[in-house]
């Protein structure tokens, strides 16, 4: 890896490296996009035409090497993955294929090592022995999602469920890597974003990594071009001073789930134990995040996977070989940004009393009003706005569902089609009458 080498930003630029190496093109909002240049790698990679003129991009499943600059397979990428103790998955958290790429990574290098870890950027430390628990076979995925405030902390169960039932099912550990709560809503690194780290209370600063690495100035810039990326923030009053904490925030993030890994690795009895983490793919791209921070703890070498979108005739190319952002690069179709489930109608939390039905949606379709209890979904019972969410999780706009309420302690039962979100803007409905 180059010294200089630079951290994705949130838009398309040209990573530093040799100007006659393979290359490949990148933008990144949480996804990255690469385009392989060389027509001799597409003709590889995609089993181009021999005589095409103009390489068009790799195709959808495409895996490449970009260590040593060439096309591979994924059962050829798993034997590599297999000889170091370390190895962090990148994702963007909406894209389905990105999750059943980690899947199936963690699948391949349990079958060959039962003592995997299994490190996720989506749980918190602080609920380590509710992990231990799931990953023994205790605990329902109803009991789980409340006890990690699944919904809460995160969100979509169906795109990481996969995971985790398989860790449970294979009894892998599971290793929460998340900077702790501060209460409901809030972690510790929005508190470093508003006061700074060298004010946190002394108790808070006592949770976190003793070495909190700001020195990378490669990565600074990067980190600086996201946060400027918006017109007339440079003349906002104090920015730079904002621009100083944002960024410790950003380090303690990663250093926390650095941290976290190295932990879990070294407190395995399993001389053979590998640690495989699981975050968002600017939390490993071009390494100075999660994974240097690791290998400065504890020396271990290790490699980064990157799925990537196939990307769009516009992106602009950058090199493999040093500097590359990733040593393992698969290509997946573009990543959805799906409407959550909706049912339109509001629920005040603890009783799931309806207290807004929007005109057009399920709730309304199904007859549901306010003042009403909502009760259940599907047949399943929902007792409170956490049912609701584990109930809705699997469900997209189009799904019909069947609703369950009471009303005036009457039992009552509707069904009604999920909509898409504008479509379910509308007035309040009054309560029906008994």
């Amino acid at each position: 890896m180059r010294a200089d080498g630079d951290f994705p930003p949130g838009h398309r630029r040209r990573f530093p490296g040799e100007p006659h190496r393979t290359a490949y093109s990148v933008s990144m909002s949480m996804t990255i996009r690469r385009t392989l240049l060389p027509a001799a790698l597409l003709l590889a990679a995609l089993a181009a035409s021999a005589c095409s003129a103009r390489p068009g991009p790799p195709r959808e499943g495409a895996v490449v090497d970009a260590r040593r600059e060439r096309a591979s397979s994924f059962p050829a990428m798993i034997e590599d993955l297999a000889t170091v103790r370390m190895v962090f998955v990148g994702e963007s958290h909406t894209s389905p294929e990105h999750h059943e790429i980690q899947r199936r990574i963690v699948d391949e290098l349990s079958r060959r090592n039962p003592h995997v870890i299994v490190g996720m950027e989506m749980l918190q430390r602080p609920y380590q022995e509710v992990l231990d628990r799931w990953s023994a076979g205790l605990l329902s995925e109803d009991a789980f999602l409340r006890e990690v405030s699944w919904f809460d902390q995160w969100g979509d169960w169906d795109l990481y469920a996969p995971i985790l039932r398989l860790c449970r099912d294979r009894r892998l550990k599971v290793v929460g890597l998340h900077l702790p709560a501060l209460g409901p809503g809030g972690v510790i690194s929005r508190e470093i974003s508003r006061v700074g780290l060298e004010n946190l209370p002394p108790w808070m600063r006592a949770r976190l990594p003793d070495v909190i690495d700001t020195s990378v100035k490669a990565h600074e810039r990067e980190i600086r071009k996201i946060f400027f990326a918006h017109p007339g923030m440079e003349k906002v009053e104090g920015i730079e001073d904002r621009f100083r904490r944002f960024y410790q925030s950003q380090c303690t993030w990663d250093e926390t789930m650095a941290e976290s890994a190295v932990q879990a690795l070294a407190a395995s009895p399993h001389p053979d134990a590998a640690v495989v983490v699981l975050a968002g793919s600017m939390h490993v791209a071009d390494f100075h995040s999660i994974p240097e921070r690791a290998r400065r703890r504890n020396g271990l070498d290790y490699r980064v996977v990157l799925p990537l979108e196939t990307p769009g005739e516009k992106d602009e190319p950058v090199v493999l070989g040093p500097g590359r952002p990733g040593d393992w690069l698969l290509y997946t179709g573009p990543s959805p940004n799906p409407s959550p489930a909706r049912l339109g109608v509001g629920i005040r939390g603890g009783d799931n009393l309806v207290t807004m039905v929007a005109e057009k949606g399920a709730a309304a379709e199904a007859g549901l009003a306010v003042g009403d209890l909502l009760v259940g979904i599907d047949g399943f019972p929902v007792r409170d706005l956490v049912d609701v969410k584990v109930a809705l999780d699997s469900r997209v706009p189009g799904d019909t569902v069947v609703l369950r309420w009471t009303r005036g302690g009457e039992a009552m039962e509707g069904k009604g089609v999920i909509a898409e979100p504008p479509s379910m803007m509308g007035p309040v409905r009054a309560p029906q009458a008994p």
